[in-house]
């Protein structure tokens, strides 16, 4: 299951955070706020794909030898951009007959491309943050309330996504 109150509690805190950050003296300690609260998503995000990957096979492989070919797929992918990551890890372990008929089901709600760009520019904001650091930095990171809203557009997809893989035969 995706489970979405822990992460949405850790953000909601870093916005009460950020929020009292605005008025310190140290102009790093908002941007400290963004940065974690981008890593901190990005994270769920991963996770959540891996728990998706993980559903798709539960209790369908019998031996030991296939969960761990399973559990090196995941283990050994990278990052959540949905046709970069997700997509080849998913089409490895369930096929791509079955990554095709759950691909189609999902093109079918307009949300599904949002979805997939909303991926893409958490990359662009993810690699940002985790290959700089705050010093003299003016670089901008999107504040935890806009996390929090791109949680809430991102969450319903990948539900969608994980019902749909709970339905492979």
């Amino acid at each position: 299951m995706l489970v979405k109150k822990h992460i949405l509690g850790a953000l909601q805190k870093l916005e009460d955070e950020y929020q009292a950050a605005l008025t310190s003296s140290d102009v790093n300690d908002p941007i400290l706020h963004c940065k974690l609260a981008t890593l901190e998503y990005c994270g769920w995000i991963e996770e959540a794909f891996d728990a998706i990957a993980y559903r798709a096979v539960k209790n369908k492989l019998k031996t030991q030898p296939y969960r761990d070919i399973v559990r090196a797929e995941i283990q050994g992918t990278y990052g959540f951009l949905y046709k970069k990551h997700l997509r080849p890890m998913l089409s490895r372990i369930i096929g791509l007959i079955e990554m095709e008929k759950i691909e189609t089901t999902l093109n079918q709600d307009t949300g599904f491309p949002q979805f997939l760009s909303e991926l893409e520019q958490m990359k662009v904001h993810r690699d940002k943050a985790a290959h700089t650091w705050v010093k003299d930095t003016t670089s901008q990171f999107p504040s935890p309330s806009q996390i929090i809203g791109s949680l809430n557009m991102v969450y319903p997809q990948a539900r969608r996504l994980y019902s749909e893989v709970i339905k492979l035969k």
